[in-house]
């Protein structure tokens, strides 16, 4: 297999392997003969991307996604730029090209390519504007990566630079023990506005033990010096390298890696070459390289079938040519289909995921050429449609690949065909649970998002407050309160006059939905009060309706008008979407609710509470916990027939998660992807009783949906170590490029991946601790509130976690330090790799203290924007630094930085830029997450408050 592979700290680099068609593995039913069923447009190219911000001040932009050798055409305003074009040639990596004069603030940049006579229409148009803005303290502090330097090294990469600034790279000569000579110039960029593409070549190269530093400038602004790097001897001998396969005849640029190949990257700073026939032949590519990534490398000539190539490393002295393992060239009819991340309906982009370097990618909708470019973004003419089939090719020169990528557009989101709407119909949008919007809209475009405004905003009708989150479906907006009452909203105006609902339910004059425990009981958690879970949107016979989880202890139809005991056990609601009528209501009890005395074990005290439905197929399913733990009730899933609201007997559907007592499922239930569904149960030690027979608490399952029938579980808590840490966040299901993954982070701070099956499998688990834990294990597997569910985009896990900082190290129990941080976990990067990005949100929360505390609500997610709520009342707009650079970067243990960060083993990563952040004033945002529809956001508040806000 071949793989794209792409890491923050440098490239993107496709390169790879045989496919399944000619290396005789596993077929792909994606991969298929290329026939001649389409039609090439020799007027139509694809646009590149350009790069943002650009800052005044700054002369250069950042192009990608070009066709390799296409011209590259900079306007200013719509005008040509004083050095109006340039020959793209590396379409993964990009180009950084100076535009010939300074940028003011105001001007509107875009770029074309041109190839073959075709001119793409503009790209995305980039205003330019003022870096003080965003850095508003001035330029941050360069840092120095790869550590360590090396002596003889010819490269340098430098992050947390701002894009645009001038980069240069000092050396400063060892002149004996702890002195050193003159400070002299030996490299330098502009700054690139992608992370990890800023290095410089450097010349003389690094003598040893010379001091080496950075420093940036923009406009009048001058960064720090950069913290120094001291360089060491190189390794001796030099390890190899090693040309990535596939190479293909007519290959020009060629990926290349440390000796032990894909996975294991150059040295810091050697000079890559490669060599034809073994080491024997003349050498055909050299360059510089910065290390701690694969690198890209133009060869001439281009391959030849039947001839192979070697890559070897120098750093003083070059490696053993024949240390190298020899990749051959194979013949054009061995070229492989490329690969994409499946499209969703209404994609304008497609991400090809594994490809040969510099290859054209042609992508066609049915016969209609839509895509034509290269690197790892096709930008697209039009939207994608809902079951289209997309064909995806690439192409060397005149070689055509013999097979292509071929799939159908499907939302591929769960069964519900309103998945990939731009509305949100469910909570966490779907039954994926990821959190995701995937309708463009202005709310994935970072220069909209930071004129973010309130339109309207207006109080709870009935004086309750919000534990439910909005959902949005045809324009109206529906969502319970704590005094329950659901409520449907005109979602565009608000109501005339603006709070004014279209309806509510109970009606007026009808008992509102509401349990005794809340008031009887001897504790109550917001999950007692009211209606606490969001609805979800369905349709019975052809009619929308709305399906509502709630405690009730009557209605005036039920016998004697008493449901259950009277005392406000679960139900669930169909109700007409237009009109809010009763279209069923369960019969029987959903959750048991017989009886309020404390510690009783003779009477039930289950509820729904925070478990939202889940429609899938013909069916809902919910989880049933306990209010509060007087006592522990046994964790169960409710199935209730859609069209009826018939409870599945126990003797078709059951699930019960232990053989006595605990493992509450407090959250909801997830399905759509993978053939079963997917939730997470709460803790079962209690006392002295000992571990149950039969024991799926403290545990992410996946259990069979006509049967209910465990499938699997990861369960990485000893029962002897179950000190109450309920996995309570639930769990997001992802396709990601590395297979179908279960997501999510256990209360004690811990997250865990899981394969999906069946069965359910352990992944991985961060951070990276022995799998399960061992008896004697020091951590704190408490009551500890990382209870907040995670947001999914593309391979990224986005959520509160705990972080390496939760282990135990030099303070035992920072059980704190993520409380008020969002971790973008890579899903598919090894060990070593997990953190993608931190964002730092201390300056929008108020200090957690305790460990009932935590600062951040369930995050969602458009086109790499993430927005969030806090502790106080803060709403936040982050950006992924593939969509806005980052503000610096971070050890991902907070008590170290720079070269003691990774020495000791953790990662440096990107510090994600907040792009707007808005105190609302109106009570926490930490149960409610910020829905994503129609081009707005809403957010309930704690305080019983509910807001639009949308882009200016």
């Amino acid at each position: 297999m071949f793989v794209c592979l792409a890491t923050i700290t440098f490239v993107a680099a496709c390169g790879g392997g045989k496919n399944s068609d000619t290396g005789g593995r596993q077929k792909d039913p994606h991969v298929v003969p290329n026939e001649k069923d389409w039609e090439e447009n020799p007027k139509f190219v694809s646009p590149p991307t350009l790069g943002h911000p650009i800052y005044a001040c700054s002369t250069n932009v950042t192009i990608s996604n070009f066709i390799k050798g296409a011209t590259l055409n900079v306007f200013i305003d719509g005008a040509p730029a004083p050095n109006p074009s340039v020959v793209g040639q590396v379409p993964e990596i990009g180009v950084n090209f100076d535009v010939g004069a300074a940028f003011t603030v105001g001007q509107v940049v875009t770029v074309t390519q041109t190839f073959n006579g075709a001119t793409s229409l503009p790209s995305n148009a980039v205003p330019v504007t003022s870096h003080t803005v965003d850095y508003p303290t001035g330029l941050p502090k360069p840092r120095l990566f790869k550590h360590p330097l090396r002596q003889c090294g010819h490269a340098v990469l430098v992050e947390d630079t701002v894009p645009g600034s001038k980069v240069d790279v000092f050396a400063e000569n060892s002149a004996g023990p702890g002195t050193f000579g003159p400070k002299a110039t030996v490299g330098g960029f502009s700054s690139s506005t992608n992370w990890g593409w800023n290095w410089t070549g450097v010349t003389p190269q690094f003598e040893l033990g010379a001091r080496v530093s950075a420093q940036a400038k923009l406009c009048t602004d001058t960064s720090p010096v950069s913290d120094f790097e001291i360089t060491i001897p190189p390794p001796a001998p030099m390890p190899a390298g090693t040309v990535e396969p596939p190479v293909i005849e007519g290959q020009d640029l060629v990926t290349i890696w440390g000796a032990g190949g894909p996975g294991d990257p150059p040295q810091h700073g050697p000079i890559l070459k490669v060599y034809r026939n073994n080491g024997a032949g003349p050498v055909v590519g050299s360059t510089p390289a910065p290390g701690g990534a694969p690198h890209l490398l133009g060869i001439s000539p281009a391959a030849t079938s039947g001839v192979p190539h070697i890559a070897t490393q120098t750093l003083c002295a070059e490696s053993n040519p024949g240390d190298s393992t020899p990749t051959p060239t194979l013949p054009c009819s061995e070229m492989p289909a490329p690969k994409i991340k499946p499209p969703l309906p209404g994609d304008t982009k497609i991400y090809v995921t594994e490809h040969i370097p510099g290859a054209e990618i042609l992508v066609f909708a049915g016969a209609e050429e839509v895509g034509h470019s290269g690197g790892n973004v096709i930008n697209l003419s039009r939207a994608l449609l809902n079951g289209e089939t997309v064909k995806v090719m690439q192409r060397l020169g005149k070689c055509m690949s013999p097979f292509r990528y071929q799939i159908v557009v499907d939302c591929a989101l769960g069964d519900n065909p309103r998945a990939c709407s731009g509305e949100w119909s469910a909570f966490r949008h779907n039954g994926l649970r990821n959190a995701r919007q995937t309708k463009a809209s202005p709310l994935g475009d970072p220069y909209a998002v930071k004129t973010l405004q309130i339109v309207w905003n207006f109080n709870s009708p009935d004086g309750g407050s919000f534990t439910a989150s909005p959902v949005v479906f045809n324009n109206r907006l529906y969502i319970g309160t704590s005094n329950g009452h659901l409520f449907a909203f005109d979602a565009t105006t608000g109501g005339a006059p603006v709070g004014t609902p279209l309806w509510q339910f109970p009606p007026a004059g009808q008992p509102a939905l509401t349990t005794q425990w809340a008031t009887a009981g001897p504790c109550a958690n917001p999950s007692s009060v009211g209606i606490a879970s969001s609805v979800a949107m369905a349709k019975i016979d052809g009619v929308d309706v709305v399906i509502l989880a709630a405690p009730d202890q009557g209605r005036p139809s039920d016998p004697g008008g008493k449901f259950g005991s009277g005392l406000g056990s679960g139900r669930l609601f169909a109700l007409n979407a237009q009109t809010g009528a009763v279209i069923w209501a369960t019969r029987s009890e959903v959750a048991r609710m017989t009886g309020l005395t404390d510690s009783s074990t003779s009477e039930f005290h289950e509820q729904i509470g925070y478990s939202s439905p889940l429609v899938l197929d013909s069916r809902i399913y919910v989880g049933i916990a306990n209010h509060c733990d007087n006592p522990i009730q046994n964790g169960r899933i409710v199935a209730v027939e859609l069209n009826t609201g018939n409870i599945v007997p126990s003797g078709t559907f059951k699930f019960e998660s232990t053989s006595d007592r605990g493992g509450g499922v407090w959250t909801f239930i997830s399905g759509g992807l993978g053939g079963g569904i997917f939730t997470t149960t709460g803790n079962v030690r209690r006392g002295s009783a000992p571990e149950p027979a039969v024991n799926n608490g403290l545990s992410m399952i996946r259990l069979n949906p006509g049967t209910g029938a465990l499938e699997g579980k990861i369960q990485p808590v000893p029962f002897q170590l179950d000190n109450d840490p309920d996995w309570s966040a639930g769990t997001t299901l992802m396709a990601a490029s590395c297979g179908n993954l279960s997501v999510s982070t256990q209360k004690d701070g811990w997250s865990y991946a899981g394969n999906l099956g069946p069965p359910l499998s352990f992944r991985w688990q961060f951070p990276n601790v022995a799998f399960p834990f061992p008896t004697n294990d020091p951590n704190d597997h408490g009551d500890i509130r990382y209870h907040r569910a995670g947001a999914a985009w593309n391979d990224l896990y986005i959520g509160m976690v705990g972080g390496e900082d939760i282990v135990d190290r030099d303070t035992p129990g920072e059980i704190f330090a993520g409380y008020r941080r969002l971790h973008a976990l890579n899903t598919c990067a090894g060990t070593g790799g997990r953190v993608a990005w931190i964002a730092e949100l201390q300056a929008f929360t108020n200090e957690v203290t305790d460990t009932h505390g935590w600062g951040l609500g369930p995050p969602t997610v458009t086109d790499g924007i993430v927005y969030v709520g806090t502790n106080a009342g803060w709403l936040v707009a982050v950006a992924d630094p593939s969509v806005w650079p980052a503000n610096g970067s971070r050890c991902t243990w907070s008590h170290l930085d720079g070269v003691a960060c990774l020495d000791a083993g953790f990662q440096m990563v990107p510090k994600a830029a907040v792009l707007k952040s808005m105190n609302l004033g109106a009570g926490v945002i930490t149960r409610n997450e910020p829905v994503i529809a129609n081009g707005s956001l809403y957010v309930a508040t704690s305080g019983g408050k509910l807001f639009r806000i949308a882009p200016k």
